[in-house]
């Protein structure tokens, strides 16, 4: 009788072979089950502030070119350093891990924490600055879904009267620049001096929103010199109704109100 050897897998090999099968079973579980988010809904039909393209590729270069400030050097925590931390206190030593590798590069960390302040990133971020009356100017993000997530904020910051615009590419632009993912970006005071390095940020929202503006104007000036249409017949009709029921003298609305209002006869009990 021959015999036939059977090769037996190595035990790194099981492990790997079970972890593909997992996979392979989590990969249909997830694709076959329904996904249910809850979502905010708006019942007011809000519009996104009115950008022409030249102004969105003159802020989306503006973007580009000043937020490398806010780059800060990326460096990943060894795993082998990081296990022997204790997990609540993991996220804090990353950054003082990562600051302390930035200094030694030659980054200056103290002009980024001054930068990083006068600006807020996210949308409860933004929210929260808005309604403490501490922002200048506003940017979101036009490609989100759902939409409505960025569309709060324009009526909160027409309500404040500051400057709000939507374009699309932000998120992308942030990710790219500075390595941080944002649909939402607010400008604090400090923005607005001369020479500070998001002063160019400012001025073009700025020109933005007083071109809009004038535009409003313009319209609502032509609303109010436009002619009104000629009366129609039946228009014609109703004011004159309506100018011989005011001719009526008032002897004659006294009895028809009396006669309109009728009541009956009190009866006695004999």
């Amino acid at each position: 009788m021959s015999s036939h050897h059977v090769r037996k897998l190595s035990a790194t090999k099981q492990k790997l072979s079970l972890g593909e099968v997992k996979k392979a079973e989590n990969v249909k579980a997830t694709a076959n089950r329904k996904v249910i988010r809850t979502t905010v809904v708006n019942p007011n039909d809000v519009e996104w502030p009115c950008l022409s393209e030249e102004d969105e590729q003159e802020l989306t270069s503006c973007l580009t070119t000043d937020l490398q400030c806010l780059s800060f050097p990326n460096y990943h925590v060894p795993l082998s350093v990081i296990k022997k931390v204790e997990r609540g206190d993991r996220r804090h030593y990353r950054n003082i891990w990562h600051t302390e590798r930035a200094l030694e590069v030659g980054f200056d960390v103290a002009a980024y924490t001054k930068l990083r302040a006068d600006i807020s990133l996210g949308v409860n971020c933004v929210s929260t600055a808005l309604e403490q009356n501490i922002l200048i100017a506003v940017i979101i993000e036009k490609d989100v879904d759902p939409p409505i997530i960025t569309k709060l904020l324009v009526p909160l910051a027409n309500s404040k009267k500051i400057p709000i615009v939507a374009i699309c590419g932000l998120n992308k632009i942030c990710q790219k620049v500075f390595n941080t993912r944002c649909i939402a970006m607010g400008l604090k005071a400090k923005c607005s001096e001369v020479g500070h390095s998001f002063s160019r940020i400012f001025n073009v929202i700025h020109s933005i929103s007083e071109k809009n503006i004038s535009s409003d104007d313009q319209d609502d000036s032509m609303v109010y010199i436009t002619k009104k249409p000629a009366s129609s017949d039946s228009e014609v009709k109703v004011k004159q109704t309506i100018e011989t029921t005011s001719a009526v003298p008032a002897t004659a609305k006294r009895h028809n109100s009396n006669s309109d209002s009728f009541k009956p006869p009190k009866i006695r009990k004999v």
